[in-house]
């Protein structure tokens, strides 16, 4: 089997440079150009609707309850429990591929 020096086999990152960030002379990629590249994408955005709509009930209730803000110290509630878990799994599907597509793109350019 033949080595190869590290420096060959090294892979472009999703989180290289792109043509703006060179040109403005930045020189790497901030945290919030990769953010903004993330957040632009269909599918990551669909994702987290899910989980602010989806989840955010559910934690509300359970955070509140926990600070002493809900009414009942042991809440049951199912309609929230029910839409996180009729929610939680089409999310992280979602994010996830809206993931691998910008991190596909990034590559491609």
């Amino acid at each position: 089997m033949q080595r190869v020096p590290i420096q060959r086999c090294r892979e472009v990152s999703p989180f290289h440079e792109s043509s703006n960030e060179r040109a403005a002379g930045t020189g790497r990629a901030t945290r919030e150009s990769i953010v903004k590249r993330y957040l632009a994408n269909k599918w990551v955005r669909v994702g987290l609707a899910l989980v602010v709509f989806g989840w955010g009930p559910l934690w509300s209730i359970a955070l509140l309850a926990a600070i002493g803000a809900w009414p009942d110290p042991n809440p049951n509630p199912i309609g929230p429990g029910l839409l996180f878990f009729f929610t939680f799994w089409p999310a992280i599907i979602c994010i996830a591929i809206g993931i691998f597509r910008e991190r596909r793109r990034a590559k491609k350019s």
